[in-house]
């Protein structure tokens, strides 16, 4: 179960059908899958000996939902505060383009005076800006609150995504 690097010396979470991730500082390993409408989600905490076992009739995020609800409450952490601090065109300008995350490619935009993001394949859906978070730009999903989207920025300008769901972490460059 333990991850093995890629050939180019880059980090894994994924070993053998099991992740190794975490959620809100705490260590977890978890197997999850789905088909034909219905979601499963196995996520062990070995620091607080506690599992979580999520089923769902539903496709989509639900058993992550779930099982992330049911860890806050158990673990005794507090539901952030999700915010959503206006941004001028200027400001949103600093974010648009497309990011090279390698497991699905992302295009920020803007849609009226909103910003949103669409990975590759899937329904766009609209970013709140949280503020600036260790040196980076963090927002979080309206559609999920608890997917981060944080961006590197140098001289003003967006030159890296990072997406922060599920205890994994997706990174990718901006590519224009």
């Amino acid at each position: 179960t333990t991850p093995e690097g890629l050939p180019d010396g880059a980090p894994m979470q994924y070993g053998f059908g099991l992740v190794q991730g975490e959620f809100e500082g705490h260590p977890k390993v978890e197997h999850g899958g789905g088909i034909n409408g219905f979601n499963a989600l196995l996520t062990h905490y070995p620091e607080a000996d506690l599992t979580i076992v999520s089923l769902v009739n539903l496709n989509g995020p639900a058993a992550n939902q779930t099982a992330e609800a049911v860890a806050r409450i158990m673990l005794g952490i507090d539901e952030d505060a999700v915010v959503d601090r206006p941004l001028t065109a200027d400001q949103r300008a600093r974010y648009v383009g497309h990011y090279a995350i390698e497991i699905l490619p992302t295009r920020i935009f803007e849609e009226g005076e909103q910003l949103m993001a669409q990975g590759e394949g899937q329904p766009p859906f609209r970013l709140l800006f949280q503020g600036e978070v260790d040196g980076g730009h963090e927002f979080r999903a309206e559609v999920d609150p608890a997917i981060r989207l944080v961006f590197e920025m140098d001289e003003g300008r967006a030159v890296a995504l990072t997406v922060h769901q599920a205890g994994m972490q997706f990174r990718g460059a901006r590519q224009r």
